[in-house]
């Protein structure tokens, strides 16, 4: 989702057709921060000097752009009829944690508070659409939760598992 709408973004301010992609760091962000970490990125790149030819550029993050990004690569695409995001999936997935979980129960247990009244709450938690945020395995034992039931489903493996 960051990829594809910081290209849209800066399909608008760049004078070139282009192939984004994007290193992401170590600092975990949720959906809710994505309008922000394009905002922050584009207004950056809108004071980039790019060379006017150049086949690949790098841009590592010194301190200029938003923690969540270590390194924007731009591949001068001439030929493309837009620019677009491109996301390659390798790395290592961490195992999905008591922690990770935790983040998210905080957050669904404060809009909880604006449901309707019913006599159970459910609760369906999606993992896997990129490879940012999926996981390996499930190392969660047993949890404290205000939701009578907790699902996984997780989009790589195509399968749905009850937490609780």
């Amino acid at each position: 989702m960051l990829g594809d709408k910081l290209c849209e973004h800066l399909e608008k301010i760049l004078p070139f057709n282009f192939i984004l992609s994007i290193q992401f760091g170590s600092k975990d962000f949720s959906k809710n921060e994505v309008d922000k970490i394009v905002l922050d990125c584009s207004n950056y790149l809108r004071t980039v000097q790019f060379p006017k030819d150049f086949t690949s550029l790098d841009i590592d993050n010194l301190g200029q752009l938003p923690d969540e990004i270590e390194t924007i690569n731009f591949f001068h695409y001439p030929f493309a009829k837009k620019p677009f995001f491109s996301e390659s999936a390798g790395g290592v997935l961490p195992d999905l944690t008591i922690q990770h979980l935790q983040i998210i129960l905080d957050k669904k247990h404060k809009a909880l508070k604006q449901y309707k009244r019913c006599d159970e709450h459910w609760l369906l938690i999606e993992e896997g659409t990129f490879l940012a945020d999926s996981f390996g395995d499930i190392s969660i034992e047993e949890f404290e939760t205000e939701f009578h039931k907790v699902f996984l489903y997780r989009h790589a493996k195509g399968e749905l598992l009850q937490l609780k």
